[in-house]
């Protein structure tokens, strides 16, 4: 599962999640579309803390977080 924060063209910030299998053709993606880079951060946290709840491993936080700083 990976999680990214960035900005757009347009001065607005989104998140992009993706799962899925690693190599295969049928990953996944869902993009939130935030105002505020304050909004794209809290939702970007939203969505890592409930990958933690349901026992996914965080491997590379600053990574995650990159992009948003």
């Amino acid at each position: 599962y990976t999680v990214v924060c960035s900005p757009t063209l347009f001065g607005e910030w989104s998140v992009l999640l993706s799962w899925g299998r690693l190599g295969s053709n049928w990953r996944q993606q869902r993009v939130v579309w935030c105002a505020t880079r304050e909004e794209a951060e809290e939702r970007m946290e939203v969505e890592v803390d409930r990958r933690l709840r349901r026992g996914y491993v965080l491997v590379r936080l600053q990574h995650l977080l990159a992009d948003c700083t």
